[in-house]
């Protein structure tokens, strides 16, 4: 399987098939693969905003769902 350019190119088949695959070769639960996926995701889109340069982030508390 190939990866694509971005996990949001994929149909929600395809991306529930990646993040079975995921799982399985790295032991991870699906889910914990999925929410990594969403803080880089997020992540990602904060560094490419015009306001990047004036925010520092600490640590991943602020990013972790409780």
């Amino acid at each position: 399987m190939r990866m694509a350019e971005s996990s949001f190119a994929l149909s929600q088949t395809d991306w529930v098939e990646a993040l079975e695959y995921a799982s399985a070769r790295s032991g991870r639960p699906a889910h914990l693969l999925e929410k990594d996926n969403w803080v880089v995701c997020t992540l990602s889109a904060i560094y490419a905003s015009p306001i990047a340069d004036a925010l520092t982030l600490k640590g991943g508390t602020s990013l972790a769902n409780a």
